[in-house]
């Protein structure tokens, strides 16, 4: 019987392919995908343009500092890459794009094909952006030369998530975000390290104890460093209460 699943591929548009995979071989990501587990496309747009011998950016209209990538020049070898298979998604990296979360990663990882467009220069002509539907997303809010080291950050994170290249899959339950709240505290031996111990409810034996622990140093945490996710934490148990309760009178 053969196997119709779809592997999970990434495109990367580039002007600089030698920076891939990078980091993306080394660790889980870079062993699952050795094994196939997921496909990495790397696309050199510098060939494309070397192929036609035109320039690829031009100043901007309006005046003002960089320069910008040309629609005609991006366009024609987008035609070219998509006239075969176009990704699900197509995403461009900008500091006024949406800033990403763990729920936007875990919606990537369902998805079969993504495409990346990385900009070097000021950026792309906006009619790129609107004739392929590109969706403009945001790693944080500060400033990259371009967009290949948050296509990176993008990839690892939703790698991570398809089945298969992470081999603790209650590693996944646990994490920070889930929930909306922060990983606990982790320790290791020794128990006393200049002066500094472990808290001993982790050393008791008593799993209860030690889950008890975890979500209320999880809770502490979140609510003191990250106020904005611990309230999106109450709001959800408010949700879900709401939700059982329909659920129970239905």
């Amino acid at each position: 019987m053969k196997n119709n699943k779809k592997i999970w591929t990434a495109s990367v548009f580039t002007t600089i392919p030698e920076a891939y995979p990078g980091i993306l071989s080394s660790s889980l990501s870079g062993k699952s995908l050795k094994k196939g587990t997921w496909k990495l496309k790397v696309v050199n747009i510098n060939e494309h343009l070397k192929k036609n011998n035109v320039p690829t950016d031009k100043k901007t209209f309006g005046g003002g500092a960089g320069m910008v990538m040309r629609s005609q020049i991006v366009n024609s070898f987008l035609k070219k890459e998509f006239s075969k298979t176009q990704p699900e998604k197509l995403l461009y990296f900008s500091p006024r794009g949406k800033k990403i979360s763990q729920r936007y990663i875990e919606n990537l990882s369902k998805l079969d094909h993504i495409g990346l467009l990385c900009n070097r220069f000021e950026g792309i002509d906006q009619r790129i952006l609107q004739n392929w539907k590109f969706e403009e997303i945001s790693i944080g809010d500060f400033i990259l030369s371009g967009g290949d080291v948050a296509a990176m950050a993008v990839i690892e994170s939703t790698v991570r998530l398809i089945p298969d290249v992470l081999m603790n899959k209650n590693s996944l339950k646990e994490e920070s975000f889930n929930s909306y709240l922060l990983e606990y505290d982790q320790y290791a031996s020794p128990q006393n390290w200049l002066g500094f111990r472990i808290p001993t409810t982790l050393t008791s034996g008593n799993h209860m104890d030690i889950n008890k622990w975890r979500l209320q140093t999880s809770k502490y945490i979140t609510k003191t460093k990250r106020l904005d996710l611990w309230k999106k934490h109450l709001k959800t148990k408010i949700k879900n209460k709401i939700h059982q309760i329909k659920r129970n009178i239905s």
